[in-house]
């Protein structure tokens, strides 16, 4: 069954699954959600897996929807388009990260009315959700950047103490790095009261890109003494280098982000798949 072909369905309470090969764990999310709230609809959106994955679920009497479109964004739209008429929908993975036990009790407030904080009337969640990532990747980057600062001032200092600040080069590209930061800094200043296509994705590209970049600086600083390991464990810089190395990768990669700009911001034509 493909997500075009499913009609809505209707109850209090949802649990939706977005799946990518999760054949090791999905009878265990779903035997640990039907524990926990046993009279709820348990819905599985299989994204392309290879590995059996839908086949289980339905072997165990879940729904299987097949969402075609490659990528977890669209497992999750199409979860909440078809799941929309349910009082309550459960968001979880299909790894066993979150833990069912205590769904009953994050969910009986919103069911009784009592919650203390709501965020969006019905009907408006994808408004808040685009709000919300905008500002996460947007203006909260501010505080962000206060660590940034400091790594580069690392930087610097590590240069002046091995050498490298003589190298014409390297003072070329912590010059990039400074100003480089102080831009990422008015893109967010200047973005902060607006809401715009694609602002989120452009500041993203711009943090993530300027941080990969300073873990190179701090490796060629460096020099050799980067590649070993003194006391048997990676020193500051090395730790730099390597968890910048991610930067481009989670949250949406450098690719994603320029494909969503291109095409929802520039109207370029998709990727042909």
């Amino acid at each position: 069954m493909t997500f075009a072909e499913s009609e809505p369905v209707h109850s209090r309470i949802a649990i939706a699954i977005p799946c990518f090969n999760e054949a090791a764990a999905i009878a265990s999310v779903i035997s640990q959600f039907r524990a926990a709230l046993p009279d709820s609809d348990l819905v599985v959106f299989d994204n392309n897996s290879t590995d059996g994955t839908g086949a289980i679920a339905a072997s165990l009497g879940v729904r299987v929807v097949a969402v075609p479109d490659q990528g977890k964004g669209h497992a999750v739209q199409a979860a909440y388009r078809l799941l929309r008429d349910y009082d309550v929908v459960v968001l979880t993975d299909g790894d066993s990260t979150y833990p069912a036990a205590a769904v009953p009790e994050l969910i009986a407030p919103v069911l009784s009315g009592d919650a203390d904080l709501v965020v969006g009337a019905p009907g408006d969640g994808w408004r808040v959700a685009m709000g919300t990532l905008t500002f996460e990747r947007g203006v909260s980057t501010l505080g962000q950047q206060i660590v940034y600062a400091r790594e580069l001032d690392g930087v610097a200092e590590l240069a002046k103490r091995t050498g490298a600040a003589d190298d014409p080069l390297i003072r070329e590209r912590l010059t990039r790095s400074w100003a480089g930061l102080r831009a990422m800094r008015s893109y967010a200043l200047a973005t902060m009261d607006v809401e715009q296509p694609g602002q989120d994705n452009v500041s993203k590209l711009l943090w993530a890109n300027w941080h990969r970049e300073l873990g190179e600086i701090a490796m060629d600083v460096q020099g050799k003494a980067g590649l070993v390991l003194d006391s048997g464990d990676f020193d500051e810089w090395q730790r730099l280098y390597l968890f910048t190395r991610a930067d481009t990768i989670y949250g949406g990669s450098n690719e994603i982000q320029r494909n969503i700009i291109a095409e929802r911001v520039l109207g370029l034509p998709r990727e042909a798949r």
